[in-house]
């Protein structure tokens, strides 16, 4: 399920992302005539230290981030897949197909984060709508349609699913992430963590 699950954490889980469109092994390989095929590791350890050094360093963390926290109890940082079930297990699954027909229409991807920004677009538009309109009640009424209070059904249920760190999670590698960042030398601007 969770990536990380019984994974070490190793760099020879890492791939590079090449020009052709394809991706690079970390470690070297050799091929069916005992070639040595030259692995990404030089490359991609050379583009992360350039990039640390460098004299701006903006660095943007996903929600795959949160795959490398382990827990003794089991509980892992949930996938995209894994709280848009849970946001349709708890919103009922009829009301929830019914939103994501009506504002995302058919087919797509599980994607929660699209899905809770277009509902909150819509609900945006709606009150714009309707506050400036002399006879506001038709786009009351469309603001009053449930969109609201699945939001916050949607929005409570990815808070109980992401509460998945305590004290005895293992944040081993967010540690050395954060520890090399705070390695970088004073007179550089500070780093920007989002």
């Amino acid at each position: 399920m969770a990536y990380w699950e019984n994974r070490s954490g190793n760099p020879n889980e890492l791939r590079l992302l090449q020009q052709n469109g394809t991706w690079l092994a970390y470690s070297d390989a050799t091929d069916t005539n005992d070639k040595t095929l030259k692995g990404g590791h030089e490359r991609i350890e050379e583009a992360l230290l350039a990039a640390l050094h460098s004299t701006n360093l903006s660095v943007l963390l996903g929600s795959g981030a949160s795959f490398a926290a382990h827990n003794q109890t089991g509980a892992s940082a949930p996938s995209m897949g894994d709280l848009w079930d849970s946001v349709r297990a708890d919103t009922g699954e009829d009301v929830f197909d019914r939103m994501v027909e009506e504002v995302a229409g058919k087919g797509g991807k599980k994607d929660i984060e699209n899905l809770l920004s277009l509902c909150k677009m819509r609900l945006e538009l709606a009150a714009a709508r309707a506050s400036g309109a002399e006879d506001n009640e038709d786009d009351n009424e469309k603001l009053d349609d449930g969109l609201a209070d699945f939001v916050a059904s949607a929005e409570q249920s990815i808070l109980k699913r992401v509460d998945f760190v305590d004290t005895d999670t293992d944040l081993n590698s967010h540690k050395e992430f954060l520890r090399r960042l705070a390695r970088r030398s004073p007179d550089k601007p500070r780093v920007k963590l989002f």
